[in-house]
């Protein structure tokens, strides 16, 4: 059986703030619609025009909806006495922007819609995501490329834009420092303001290679 080998680029952001304050800021302008109701319409609709209409009565400002959530840091409290951490995966995306990639990269379907990771750790709260870029360029369509890319800006629209949110409450200025010289460059699509790694910590991960910042 043909295999092929991808090279997955994530990046995670670090946050000592509450996990269910970073929830509440990364979805305040996703859609949240009734999954079942936007499956029916989405199955009633006879052209894509009609589709379109439902999908933009779905989506939010970001022009991404939820499909679903997992907490399963739920799962495992079960086991542990209802104590442990919280570990969300959230199911973004949209059908309208999968359908594009589909439509040069069949496989893109095994990637969308995208999961936003939010699970608390020892050192904070990790915000992941493996950008949809890195997964669709060994196929080597540049139209899926750019729609991927479009997509991964997207996604990184939800993560809260002003630095201070990643502030580590430790107060520890050689850390800070040391984040700030050591930072790497993020891809294209990551344009973080300035400073904003001397804030927290960001680090991007691949299949072979991690870094903390």
């Amino acid at each position: 059986m043909p295999t092929m080998t991808l090279q997955v680029q994530r990046f995670s952001i670090v946050s000592s703030r509450p996990s269910d304050e970073i929830v509440t800021k990364l979805t305040a302008t996703i859609g949240h619609p009734d999954i079942n109701a936007f499956h029916h319409a989405v199955a009633a609709a006879r052209t894509i025009a009609e589709l379109e209409e439902v999908v933009h009565g779905a989506i939010g400002s970001s022009e991404l909806m939820e499909f679903m959530h997992f907490d399963s840091g739920e799962v495992l409290r079960k086991e542990q006495g209802g104590q442990g951490p919280k570990n969300l995966r959230l199911v973004v995306g949209n059908p309208l922007i999968m359908k594009d990639m589909a439509k040069t990269v069949p496989d893109s379907a095994s990637y969308a819609p995208v999961t936003v990771l939010v699970d608390e750790r020892a050192d904070g709260v990790h915000l992941s995501y493996n950008l949809m870029a890195s997964l669709l360029a060994p196929y080597g369509s540049e139209t899926a490329l750019v729609i991927a890319t479009d997509l991964d800006e997207k996604v990184e629209r939800l993560f809260p834009r002003n630095p201070n949110f990643y502030q580590r409450e430790d107060g520890d200025e050689k850390q800070k420092n040391s984040h700030q010289s050591d930072r790497i460059g993020f891809p294209k699509c990551l344009a973080w303001p300035d400073g904003c790694c001397g804030q927290g910590q960001i680090h991007v991960e691949s299949a072979e290679w991690a870094r903390v910042l």
